[in-house]
């Protein structure tokens, strides 16, 4: 990648193209914090970069570990959109779920919550609840590196949503519900080594207005395959 995208400064922190060996979390520059098990970093950009152009070193207020679970928040000011992102090394086989509930007046129409595995541009999956800036429509998507996307309206702005990401060796399984529908979707993952990826969680926003903060508390558990 010759620009900086939404998820540029872990490759260049890996200093790695391809599926070679990634680094643990306390190798990387910046901070960390221990939640569900696991140690996450947490991304620590001095300048606005992707995913809109959103700052990424915005302290410890963006992210508060609770008992049960993260609460993450983006916000707005006159420097422009700030956004928050954590992520951890994961192996397969794994089954991650999370519990997405959005806080105050649930999520704008350019608020988006990402919950995804990324470790190159072959080995990209992603959920994503936003409506991209349409206040109608669709607001959780399923979205694999070949660009195949499902999409599904489970009312993830305001309601609770449920989240599942599966791994096997040769496969991922990803599952969305609400009390409004549900939707699973299946793809086989990309050529990576040993079943090696990253798991990635975050908060952003699409626009530049000047907006009230986004407050959005994400619980997750790590459960092993039976």
């Amino acid at each position: 990648m010759v620009t900086c995208t939404r998820r540029s400064w872990l490759l260049g922190a890996a200093a790695t193209a391809g599926c070679a060996t990634l680094p643990t979390v306390p190798e990387l520059p910046g901070r960390w914090l221990g939640y569900a098990g696991h140690r996450w970093g947490i991304r620590d950009d001095s300048f606005p970069s992707d995913p809109g152009l959103n700052r990424w070193a915005v302290g410890r207020r963006a992210v508060r570990r609770g008992a049960d679970n993260l609460e993450l928040m983006s916000d707005t000011d006159r420097d422009g959109p700030s956004g928050v992102e954590l992520w951890t090394p994961i192996s397969a086989p794994l089954r991650v779920e999370f519990e997405v509930t959005p806080q105050g007046d649930g999520l704008h129409p350019d608020d988006v919550v990402g919950l995804f595995l990324y470790r190159d541009g072959r080995c990209e999956v992603d959920i994503e609840l936003t409506r991209w800036g349409t206040a109608q429509g669709p607001d959780t998507f399923h979205t694999f590196a070949d660009r195949r996307v499902r999409s599904a309206e489970l009312r993830s702005s305001t309601l609770p949503t449920r989240h599942a990401l599966e791994l096997s060796p040769t496969h991922v399984r990803l599952e969305s519900g609400s009390s409004a529908g549900v939707m699973v979707s299946e793809a086989e993952l990309c050529a990576c080594a040993a079943g090696d990826h990253v798991l990635h969680i975050n908060v952003w926003r699409r626009d530049e207005r000047l907006r009230p903060p986004t407050r959005v508390h994400v619980g997750v558990a790590f459960v092993s395959p039976t």
